[in-house]
Order: structure tokens, then C-alpha cells, then sequence
């Protein structure tokens, strides 16, 4: 279980790095092929219908994250989606119970191993909002503390409550329902993700954590 245990957390580790590294890079190119089209979209006046009903999907989005319940909900479908979809119904509890009384949003279970991994998607998005937001250099260093304060808080929240000896395997996971986002913390706050792994706590975007399914199921 110690081998397991250790194998686990430094392929996780090597995971997160990498695509992290992958991740910004792609964020980059994206955003300059963004800028590229958002130029020629601006002398098409034919494109103004389907500007206008994008408009509309995007209000429509925005209302959905602007509610921290909702918000949630959507983080917890996704990330039960992929367990769902790569994992036997046997392998994983979704809102399992804890000897202490708490209740990690999945808990997946290792064959002929008593502890188990806990997976927690209640991801502090508000902070992300506020420096995608920020406009000048105040508003985003203020911004900036915000992040970090809020991802330590939520580490802190995931290691207090999940991280039971002999009943729950280090590290923890903390599930981010955005790859721009997990691109975001690897480019500009390399110091939040390395106390969160001291805190035994893996911070995964979608496509990394398909990737961790894959590492338990090859342990397995």
C-alpha cells in the first residue's frame, strides 16, 4: 500500500507538470489565434447575426457562473462524468461519507486496498473571475492575493477534512473544471501549486485528471 501510495503521488506529480508546461503553451497559441480571428470578425458586417446569438449563449453562461451554487454543480457533473465514463460503477463513490462525517465529492476505490482517493471539484472559481477581470495593475495584484489566498484556504479545507490516515491515500485530488484556468495557476502562481503538493493535495484540469483515471487504472 506504501509502494502504491508513493507511485501514485509521483506520477501524479510528473502528470501535473507536464501538462502544465503543455497546457500554457497552448493557452498562448490560443489566445493569439483568438485575437487573429477576433480582428477579421470586425470588418465582416455579415457576421453580426451570428456575433448577436453568440451574445446570447455567452449572457447565458455568465448567469450560470455568476451563481456559486450552479457554479458548483457544473464542476461536480464534469468531473463525475469522466470517473463514470472510465471507471467500473464498483470503483468509485460519488458524495461518499467519511469516519469523520465528511464527504468528499468522490472517493475511488484501489482493489485489496483499504484506503481510498478522494476527489474534491468545489474549485474557488471567484478569484480566477476577479483577475480575469482586473483592468489595471492595483486590481490585479489585488486579484492575484485573492488567488492565492483562496487556493490555499481550499487546500487547507481538503487536507483537514479528507486526508485520514489509513483511510483515505495522499495526495488528494482537487479538481479544476478548466484547462485555461489550470494553464493560469502553472504560468502565474508555481509557489500555490507546490505548497499544495506539500499539503498532499494534486490540483488536476479535465484533460489531467483522464490522465490520473488512467494511472489508477494501470495501478489496478
Amino acid at each position: 500500500q506504501g509502494e502504491l501510495a508513493l507511485t501514485l503521488g509521483e506520477r501524479l506529480e510528473a502528470l501535473e507538470k507536464r501538462m502544465g508546461e503543455s497546457l500554457a503553451a497552448s493557452t498562448k497559441q490560443a489566445g493569439d489565434t483568438f485575437v487573429s480571428i477576433t480582428e477579421r470578425l470586425g470588418v465582416i458586417d455579415a457576421a453580426q447575426k451570428n456575433i448577436s446569438e453568440l451574445s446570447t449563449h455567452v449572457v447565458s453562461l455568465k448567469a450560470i457562473f455568476s451563481d456559486k451554487q450552479a457554479r458548483g454543480a457544473v464542476a461536480q457533473d464534469q468531473m463525475e462524468a469522466i470517473v463514470a465514463e472510465h471507471l467500473a460503477p464498483d470503483q468509485y463513490e460519488f458524495q461518499a461519507t467519511l469516519s469523520n462525517g465528511k464527504r468528499p465529492d468522490c472517493a475511488i476505490r484501489i482493489p485489496n486496498v483499504a484506503a481510498r482517493i478522494v476527489v474534491d471539484s468545489k474549485f474557488p472559481l471567484e478569484a480566477f473571475e476577479a483577475l480575469r477581470v482586473a483592468e489595471t495593475d492595483e486590481q490585479r495584484k489585488a486579484a492575484m492575493v485573492f488567488v492565492r489566498d483562496s487556493m490555499a484556504k481550499h487546500v487547507k479545507d481538503i487536507k483537514e477534512k479528507y486526508l485520514i490516515p489509513g483511510e483515505v491515500q495522499t495526495p488528494a485530488i482537487m479538481f479544476v473544471p478548466s484547462d485555461s484556468i489550470y494553464a493560469e495557476l502553472h504560468a502565474g502562481f508555481p509557489e500555490t501549486l507546490r505548497r499544495a503538493r506539500q499539503d498532499q493535495v494534486v490540483i488536476v484540469s479535465p484533460h489531467v485528471f483522464m490522465l490520473v483515471i488512467g494511472t489508477i487504472q494501470s495501478l489496478m
